[in-house]
């Protein structure tokens, strides 16, 4: 691909600071749009800019929310990159594992049986699978299932781990 313009550049600026903006959540093609100072309908131009631009500076999958702008696109805009910053998605089967797990436990629990080791299959293998995302990422995962708990009790954006899913 040939040196990227200065539209260009104002295009990844603008997913970069959409992104920072939401807590790390990736922003619509329509609200890039309203970001360069268009309309919300001009999400098709943009979409058809973006485009030349991928897989290398830019990516997205088929969530509405999956835009990111890849290393090589922050390091053209003079970003540091760490590991951390690279916020690739989870499994996609550690949420129905919990839940599943979970409904499973609060059954047990409603019946007037404490949750006891070992613990439901599909919990025991959603939180192994969890913990191995989290130190693959260098995140503390939850330790104990009071912990795991907790993390459900929140709403997938306040994990400090991605879905794929939008949240």
């Amino acid at each position: 691909m040939a040196v990227l313009n200065n539209p260009d550049k104002a295009l990844l600026q603008a997913v970069v600071s959409l992104t920072e903006k939401n807590a790390g959540r990736p922003p619509t093609l329509a609200e890039v749009a309203v970001e360069l100072g268009y309309q919300s309908s001009s999400r098709a131009n943009i979409q058809r800019q973006l485009t030349r631009l991928r897989p290398q500076y830019v990516d997205w999958g088929a969530s509405p929310r999956s835009l990111h702008v890849t290393e090589a696109g922050q390091a053209l805009l003079g970003m540091s990159i760490s590991r951390r910053s690279v916020d690739l998605p989870v499994s996609e089967a550690i949420l129905p594992l919990l839940a599943s797990g979970l409904t499973y436990m609060t059954t047990l629990v409603n019946d007037g049986k404490p949750p006891q080791a070992p613990y439901h299959f599909d919990w025991h293998r959603g939180l192994n699978i969890l913990a191995a995302e989290c130190l693959m990422r260098g995140i503390d995962p939850p330790t104990h299932i009071a912990a795991a708990i907790d993390w459900c009790h929140l709403p997938l954006r306040e994990w400090p781990i991605r879905f794929p899913v939008p949240t």
